[in-house]
């Protein structure tokens, strides 16, 4: 099995010394070949505001946050979307954190689900202003005796999905990848349900992992080559 694991030393013999990232209860390194090890870029360029995918250090899960501060030491400074009684803020490495692309381009009368603020629930709505502090003003269709209208963040909104029958072949769209197994990607692009891309169509060459060429959370172009009855695309 692949593990995650840092170098520590390049030695003589054209191995390599690796500390692995969580050794659970085996050897803290090992000497590894080559041909058995894959580079992994990770992404530092975070900025303070960033939307992000980090795990936590109390309990190792990954929850959604923002980057409140950059450290001195590389680290980043993560303000948890919901800290659920735990502490609000925690400190972690670029390689636990993943990018999350937000979409923030809302006009006024786009018909959207939202999450209503008293309740946490998504309800559909309509964009009725774009305020100062990077929120929507939301137009409740059934307000059910609450605010008619709330302020509502762009991590907190979607369009409605597409119905299937609304789809052609050859369409394009901008999608979000929702996971990625060996045979190739799920993406969300809007619809009632997330395209496989799968990996014969993911380069013009030969693809033995789809992890070397798409991760989670990465914004993608897609295009609709297939509906099949089953309600799969």
């Amino acid at each position: 099995q692949n593990y995650p694991a840092t170098i520590e030393k390049v030695n003589d013999d054209g191995t390599f010394t690796v500390k692995w990232d969580d050794p659970d209860g085996g050897p803290e390194t090992n000497d590894v070949e080559a041909g058995a090890m894959k580079k992994i870029i990770v992404f530092k360029d975070y900025v303070v505001g960033d939307d992000v995918l980090a795990v936590s250090s109390e309990d190792g899960n990954t929850y959604p946050g923002i980057v409140s501060k950059i450290n001195e030491d590389g680290t980043f400074q993560v303000k948890w979307d919901d800290p659920d009684g735990g502490p609000e803020t925690d400190i972690v490495n670029a390689e636990k954190m993943k990018k999350v692309v937000v979409f923030k381009n809302y006009k006024v009368d786009d018909v959207v689900e939202a999450v209503f603020p008293d309740d946490g629930q998504m309800y559909p709505g309509t964009v009725i202003k774009i305020n100062g502090d990077d929120t929507f003003q939301v137009r409740w269709d059934d307000s059910d005796g609450g605010p008619e209208d709330s302020p509502v963040k762009a991590k907190d909104m979607k369009y409605p999905p597409i119905p299937l029958d609304k789809l052609e072949v050859g369409q394009k769209f901008i999608g979000t990848v929702r996971s990625v197994r060996e045979f190739g990607a799920f993406v969300d692009m809007g619809a009632e349900t997330d395209g496989l891309v799968h990996v014969s169509r993911m380069a013009n060459e030969r693809v033995d992992d789809p992890n070397d060429y798409v991760e989670i959370g990465q914004e993608v172009d897609v295009w609709v080559s297939d509906i099949r009855d089953d309600g799969k695309l």
